[in-house]
């Protein structure tokens, strides 16, 4: 407050007049700013006053001791308050008020007041608390966004995902906010808002940082699928699996793949950096199954950010057949003779699709009706007629391997069948009387034999090479003989009347020296070894099919 200057000389001079304060006293208050205040924008400044000239004029100093100013409005109605538009000032202030007709009727701000018309951010920067990056974050991580302001604030807030959160002051002018992310959250990169207002009320908005931060939100678990580039496997095949995730995985390894149905997959391995993975199936050999799968537990996998799978992935339903088809055959009777006929059954282990009697590629002295199936491939039966003008003649019938199974797996072996006998004898009487003799002459019985064909199977090429043999035999020979038909398969250690026989045989044949027994010992493996190798056979000591028809023919 300041007196006019012409009552205070009034008052020196007159020093024995009393003044009263309606008479004498006149002045002017600035009540704001006085000091401390911040002001930004537009302001009110406000006083008061008594006896005036009802105008003011208002300034801002540019000096503490206000020797320098900057005019704010002039010749003001003296009505208490201004406004003041403070844009574009940044400073330290205090005003001067004066009476407009008398200059010294003035006042000044008591204390200096600042005029702020800007904020500053100096710093901003975002991460997460994630084990593998803080650049990412799963579901449950902590993601934080610190920053610095440069200069004091009254609140900061950060919006996360739709949610406003107060700063907390860590120190200084730096503040920090943190949420913890949930499956409600939007996944992708991370958006926030920083909110913050100076004392001065200037407000800060920003949605960046400074030094190139960010994260990436995901709350996706990984899931995957599996396919094979064929769905039958076959002998000799194999097929490329291709595992196919919905997102990156960082851990994958064929440990994660907990079910292989009869087959084996080489080492899983991605080219896309951990989407597709492909690895090479392999079937199991000698198997055969309609059912078979691959499963996936992406329970132990996680994707990029560490989310953990929480399911299993099966594939679709494949078949292996690396069971190559077989038969056996057997033979309603061991005998055949004239009008007569037997059947013959070939069994398989599963079904085939093109068996034809094109693939019987031996038939010893008869005729076979057309093969027919009556359970969709897998048994079959065909009749036997013999051939006329046959003596007690083994024989035998040949499978090829021609054949395949409804997959195409083809036949690795031929079947031949036990050994049979064919008799069907032509018989011519001449001369007088009968078979009882009597009166005058005799009689002579004779058995024609036709030629036999016969189709036998050449060891070295798998070719089927036709033999013809011939034999002449009269009826007393045949009717005294002693024929013994080997018809067991015979081993080390096996035993019995077969065996003994099989001994005579070598005895024979001049390769077995000791006194015929029942027991199959080392000797008698030793020399069916040599009579194996000397009749151009697999000289293994096993004495089965081949063998016994080798035999069985030259006992013929």
């Amino acid at each position: 407050m300041n007196l006019s200057k012409k009552v205070l000389q009034a008052l020196l001079i007159l020093g024995s007049i009393s003044l009263t304060t309606s008479s004498v006293y006149a002045s002017i208050t600035i009540t704001s700013p006085n000091g401390g205040e911040n002001w930004s924008g537009t302001k009110t400044i406000t006083w008061t006053s008594v006896g005036t000239s009802g105008f003011v004029n208002i300034y801002r100093c540019l000096t503490l001791d206000c020797s320098s100013t900057s005019t704010v409005a002039t010749n003001v109605t003296d009505t208490g308050s201004s406004t003041f538009d403070t844009s574009g000032l940044n400073a330290t202030n205090k005003i001067y008020i004066e009476d407009a007709s008398d200059t010294s009727m003035s006042d000044v701000s008591d204390n200096t007041f600042r005029i702020d018309n800007t904020i500053s951010s100096c710093n901003a920067s975002i991460g997460s608390n994630n084990t593998g990056s803080a650049r990412i974050a799963k579901v449950g991580d902590l993601i934080t966004v610190n920053f610095d302001t440069c200069e004091s604030i009254s609140l900061g807030t950060v919006t996360f995902f739709g949610k406003i959160i107060n700063a907390t002051n860590i120190g200084g002018n730096t503040w920090s906010v943190s949420t913890t992310t949930t499956m409600t959250d939007d996944e992708g990169l991370v958006s926030f808002n920083i909110n913050y207002t100076d004392l001065a009320g200037n407000s800060m908005s920003r949605s960046s940082t400074v030094n190139g931060s960010y994260v990436i939100y995901d709350k996706t678990f990984p899931e995957s699928s599996i396919s094979f580039s064929t769905s039958t496997f076959t002998i000799g095949s194999m097929a490329t699996a291709t595992i196919t995730f919905n997102e990156k995985v960082r851990n994958f390894a064929n440990d994660d793949i907990i079910r292989i149905d009869n087959g084996t997959l080489s080492t899983a391995t991605s080219s896309d950096d951990g989407i597709t993975w492909t690895a090479i199936f392999t079937p199991t050999d000698a198997t055969s199954s309609l059912s078979n799968v691959v499963v996936i537990d992406t329970s132990l996998l996680n994707d990029i950010a560490g989310n953990t799978g929480t399911s299993t992935a099966t594939s679709s339903s494949y078949i292996i057949d690396t069971e190559r088809p077989t038969a056996t055959t057997s033979l309603s009777s061991n005998s055949v003779g004239i009008s007569q006929t037997i059947t013959l059954t070939i069994t398989f282990n599963e079904k085939v699709r093109n068996f034809a009697n094109d693939d019987i590629i031996r038939i010893d002295n008869g005729t076979l009706s057309t093969a027919t199936s009556s359970d969709d491939g897998i048994t079959w039966n065909t009749i036997f007629t013999p051939t006329l003008g046959i003596s007690n003649t083994i024989s035998t019938i040949a499978i090829g391997s021609s054949y395949t199974d409804i997959y195409g797996n083809t036949s690795a072996t031929g079947t031949v069948t036990a050994n049979f006998i064919v008799n069907t004898p032509t018989v011519s009487q001449s001369g007088g009387g009968g078979f009882s003799g009597g009166g005058g002459g005799g009689s002579v019985v004779t058995v024609v034999q036709q030629p036999v064909a016969t189709t036998t199977q050449n060891q070295n090429t798998a070719q089927s090479v036709p033999v013809t043999t011939q034999s002449t035999l009269n009826l007393p020979t045949v009717l005294g003989a002693s024929i013994f038909i080997f018809s067991k398969n015979l081993k080390l250690e096996s035993t019995g009347n077969d065996v003994m026989e099989l001994q005579k045989f070598l005895t024979k044949e001049g390769f077995f020296s000791n006194k015929p027994t029942k027991y199959f010992g080392r000797l008698t493996k030793i020399a069916l070894m040599k009579w194996q190798k000397k009749n151009n056979l697999p000289a293994t000591g096993y004495f089965g099919p081949m063998s016994r028809v080798t035999i069985n023919s030259n006992s013929n």
